[in-house]
């Protein structure tokens, strides 16, 4: 007689994790040895794969996000207390803070200057920064510029109530008297206690409602908890979390030093395992994908972060115009962020000369949802690439696990809160990446063509050495993704119980 299986409760509230979950088959090996159960919001149903519907429960959005507002004060109130841990909580507070920052009024000041000395109004080549408001001109027909007074006055007042609560002893009255009485929803709760599962795992960047009410209710459930960290930063850049759930797998131990260090977690609760994005990236380097294209390129990456993407892809193409004998016929292939999709830079971008925009991006823009790419086409991108440019971000890694040189962009901009300089000094997961032998950095934009040509005579690294650096950001284990979270599974049902 078969013995009966242990019950696990998945919950995903992020439409993006269906690929990385479920069309990776991950939830179907883990179902062979788990009886797993599924909670998603209403509005995931027609993305869930057919076989996976009976195991799938489906509860309204709204409860996904219930609470939202008191909680995003909560927790950025949490950041600012423990600014001091992480250089990215400080930073994160200026950043949503726009338009309405030093940087930004310095910036509209500048333009206000020109524009009464009768300088030309420069024709940008990339798109405003969204949360630019200097475009807005003061006249009695447009109210907008009194709207903008009347919030930028709310910010402030925000920005110094979030200062004064979290020291002492106001933030033990905030803890104590607000955030304790913020109620979890009541449908996932009774879901959740109907469902009586040995252990709740849910995939989280941290700073999301479900970050506080998935440990809350396994609290008061008396159940153990499992966050997966879906990201590299997601346990240094988001915020102090309140309410711990009783384990965190992360990406490597880079990230496990932040969970103990930032966080708070126990050693023993810390668990590295990777992402479900990469999985299929071990596979890729050990064997040939097929390209995307029928000739040689570099790809230009994208971030979600505003920065002049045109101009380095302009300095780019130049030198590799000037230099056919070195290049010859190389391409550069530019995929800006695929949640930045509908930004106008990309919406109005027109390939030219050497630059050509990605085929998958190109397909996607314009549409009216939120689209997103197939998880196979980004692998194949970058394996088969010369190497990559961009700012820094997670593709970083990914470029690394297919041993591909990465030009990293940490040059300054004017007036612009975003640079990839402020992004290279200002997030505490980047502080340690030079040691990745692989990475080459760009500080200043008018090297741009010089450190090119550099990165590109240099010599191939070794995948060994740099997976021996790797390591360090990234769980390397040979064993796949699915058998490192059946083994916490297991630890933690063994530690639980």
């Amino acid at each position: 007689m078969k013995s009966k299986k242990t019950k696990v409760l998945f919950i995903f509230h992020y439409s993006e994790h269906i690929n990385s979950y479920f069309n990776r088959s991950i939830l179907q090996k883990i179902s062979e040895v788990y009886d797993i159960q599924i909670l998603l919001p209403t509005s995931f149903k027609p993305y869930v794969p057919s076989e996976f519907q009976c195991i799938t429960h489906y509860l309204d959005d709204n409860l996904f996000t219930c609470n939202k507002n008191k909680l995003y004060l909560c927790f950025e109130i949490s950041a600012w207390r423990s600014r001091k841990k992480s250089v990215s909580f400080k930073y994160r507070e200026k950043k949503i803070s726009r338009p309405y920052t030093l940087m930004n009024l310095l910036k509209v000041l500048d333009s206000c200057i020109k524009s009464v000395l009768g300088s030309k109004k420069l024709n940008r080549l990339n798109e405003k920064e969204p949360t630019d408001f200097s475009s807005y001109k003061i006249n009695s027909k447009n109210k907008a510029p009194l709207s903008l007074i009347r919030t930028g006055f709310w910010v402030l007042i925000r920005r110094a109530f979030i200062r004064i609560v979290s020291h002492n002893p106001f933030f033990v009255l905030i803890e104590r008297f607000i955030f304790r009485s913020i109620s979890v929803p009541s449908g996932i709760y009774s879901f959740i206690r109907n469902c009586n599962p040995s252990l709740i795992i849910y995939v989280s960047t941290g700073f999301e409602p479900m970050a506080y009410h998935i440990p809350k209710i396994s609290d008061l459930l008396k159940k153990p908890s499992l966050m997966i960290a879906d990201n590299w930063d997601n346990l240094s850049s988001k915020t102090a979390m309140w309410v711990l759930p009783s384990f965190v797998a992360t990406w490597g131990p880079q990230s496990s030093i932040h969970a103990v260090n930032i966080q708070g977690f126990k050693p023993t609760r810390v668990f590295n395992i990777g992402t479900a994005r990469f999985e299929n990236y071990f596979n890729i380097r050990r064997s040939k994908i097929k390209s995307q294209y029928n000739f040689r390129y570099v790809l230009f990456i994208g971030t979600s972060l505003y920065f002049n993407e045109r101009e380095c892809l302009e300095i780019l193409n130049q030198e590799i115009q000037s230099k056919p004998e070195l290049y010859g016929k190389l391409k550069i292939v530019y995929r800006p962020h695929p949640f930045a999709q509908n930004k106008e830079s990309a919406s109005k971008f027109k390939d030219f000369d050497n630059v050509i925009l990605d085929l998958q991006i190109k397909s996607i823009l314009g549409q009216s949802t939120k689209t997103h790419p197939k998880i196979d086409y980004l692998p194949s991108l970058i394996c088969n690439s010369e190497l990559v440019i961009g700012g820094l971000s997670s593709v970083l890694i990914e470029a690394s696990i297919l041993g591909k040189k990465y030009l990293g962009l940490i040059h300054k901009e004017k007036f612009n809160l975003t640079s990839p300089y402020l992004i290279y000094k200002n997030y505490e997961h980047l502080k340690e990446i030079k040691m990745l032998p692989n990475l080459f950095l760009c500080e200043k934009l008018e090297n741009l063509g010089k450190v090119f040509e550099s990165v590109w005579n240099s010599k191939a690294i070794e995948q060994s050495k740099i997976d021996s650096n790797l390591a360090y950001f990234y769980e390397l284990s040979e064993d796949s993704y699915v058998d490192k979270l059946t083994r916490v599974i297991n630890l933690g049902l063994i530690t639980e119980n």
